[in-house]
């Protein structure tokens, strides 16, 4: 039996799958507590800032996974760029990045539920198990966390057109619902609603320093939002399309999920004065209900529900293409790394699952702790993607590229900005600094990845050129042609 992924999923699919893996649901209700934090106009100028940057480290992804549509993404890349040991590194981090998103979804759906649909919260939280980081973890609320956990697992289970054909119709819904509330927003709002766009909440002058740090530092959680994009490259291999339009679908990815993010935002602070929906508890849907707008204010409460659909869908199915790659390229049990006869990897989906409820049970405050590392994980791994295009570049001049990146500095400029955003954050004592509990974890996952490493690379029997002729296909012979 053939150990290759199907290939069944359209420029459309693909497009879907990436851009509704980008759009969550945690932003469109903490927009109250966004507008505090950082003014509404460092919340959509931050947001524009971080689609920018992304969009430069983006064309990276798009020339590589055009060169090499595979499963694995940036750990086929780094395998081909440098080394096997480097290419564990990014998938160990990327696993813990991808399951932190999974875990959160779990762990944060009870609440959500409590939140749109008040009649069920005292049931919800009717048996409360324990409280971590400040957050109550209730037994009915984890267990309808387990249960969309498990509805995705299966879906994703039957094959990729599944998972695929679901998230067309949640996405669509979604996309439906942000354009009536950006329209509406923009359209039946004030400009004089959004400005002053950088006066902090109860001051009465506007601070220019105050706008450019807001907007700076918002760049950092708007660049969390955003790091769907790299499912593209993820599920490459599945593609029915020319490679070249597989770049095209990462780069396409970006600018809509983009415009979708920065118009919802922009809406939601014209709807009212953003310095009044910075005081309300439940973001755009206490926005626009308080405008005057209920079904707006239920049309925001739906892209929550559907971004939680959406995001558990995308990121369960990246995670396990990632742990697919790393199993059939020897980085990890070589199990990990098998088909089953619809071409699905089923092994892969199961082990994603079975991490995913391990952490969940942490509840929210907890997850928020792995959501935070995990957005170093990304910037790390967008940084060494770029890398790697330089890399494979120099290592490979004649190598096709069906999409090419035209202005070579562009990938550069967003690994800058990723590296200076990462460094901000690691560094104790800066207003991005992570918190302590999540310098811990941080270190915990770096050691846990340590020890897997020292078991694989003493049980594995692929030599490295073995390991890459199994992530490479068809392509390896090519790639050592050149070489």
């Amino acid at each position: 039996m053939s150990n290759s992924l199907k290939k069944s999923l359209s420029f459309t699919s693909l497009v879907t799958l990436g851009t509704a893996g980008v759009i969550g649901s945690g932003w469109i209700y903490t927009t109250s507590s966004f507008f505090t934090e950082y003014t509404a106009g460092g919340v959509v100028l931050g947001m524009v800032l971080a689609c920018l940057l992304a969009g430069c480290v983006a064309v990276a992804y798009a020339e590589l996974a055009a060169q090499f549509p595979r499963a694995g993404g940036e750990i086929l890349f780094t395998f081909i760029a440098y080394n096997r040991k480097l290419a564990f590194v990014i998938g160990w981090l990327l696993i813990g990045a991808f399951i932190s998103s999974t875990a959160f979804y779990m762990a944060a759906f009870g609440g959500l539920l409590s939140k749109g649909f008040p009649a069920l919260k005292p049931a919800l939280e009717s048996v409360t198990l324990y409280s971590i980081a400040g957050s109550d973890v209730y037994l009915w609320g984890l267990v309808a966390g387990v249960v969309l956990v498990l509805v995705f697992y299966l879906l994703n289970s039957k094959s990729v057109d599944v998972g695929a054909g679901t998230q067309k119709i949640l996405f669509g819904i979604k996309v439906l619902l942000g354009v009536a509330l950006a329209l509406a927003g923009i359209g039946l709002g004030s400009w004089d609603n959004f400005t002053p766009a950088f006066t902090a909440v109860g001051a009465t002058e506007t601070d220019v320093m105050h706008g450019v740090t807001s907007t700076m530092r918002f760049v950092i959680p708007a660049l969390t939002f955003l790091t769907g994009f790299s499912l593209v490259s993820l599920l490459a291999e599945e593609a029915r399309i020319s490679p070249k339009k597989i770049g095209v679908a990462i780069v396409l990815t970006i600018f809509l999920a983009g415009a979708y993010y920065c118009l919802v935002l922009l809406g939601t602070a014209m709807i009212i004065p953003w310095q009044d929906s910075a005081q309300m508890e439940f973001g755009a849907v206490s926005t626009f209900t308080h405008a005057g707008y209920p079904a707006l204010g239920y049309a925001a409460m739906g892209i929550a529900f559907l971004g939680m659909g959406t995001g558990s869908l995308g990121m369960a199915m990246g995670c396990s293409r990632i742990i697919f790659a790393m199993g059939r390229g020897g980085l990890l049990p070589a199990f990990l790394g098998k088909v089953n006869q619809n071409g699905v990897p089923a092994n892969a989906l199961t082990m994603t699952l079975i991490i995913t409820l391990a952490l969940g049970w942490l509840g929210k405050g907890a997850m928020i702790w792995f959501l935070d590392t995990g957005g170093v994980y990304v910037g790390l791994s967008w940084a060494l993607t770029v890398m790697c295009m330089y890399k494979i570049r120099q290592k490979y001049p004649n190598n096709s590229r069906p999409y090419q990146v035209s202005v070579k500095c562009l990938p550069f400029v967003g690994a800058l900005g990723a590296v200076g955003i990462i460094l901000m954050t690691l560094i104790p004592g800066t207003s991005m600094s992570l918190k302590p509990a999540e310098y811990v974890i941080l270190l915990l996952w770096v050691v846990l990845g340590a020890v897997m490493y020292a078991i694989q690379t003493k049980n594995n029997h692929l030599s490295d050129d073995e390991a890459l002729q199994n992530m490479l296909g068809d392509s390896y012979d090519e790639i050592k042609k050149l070489k």
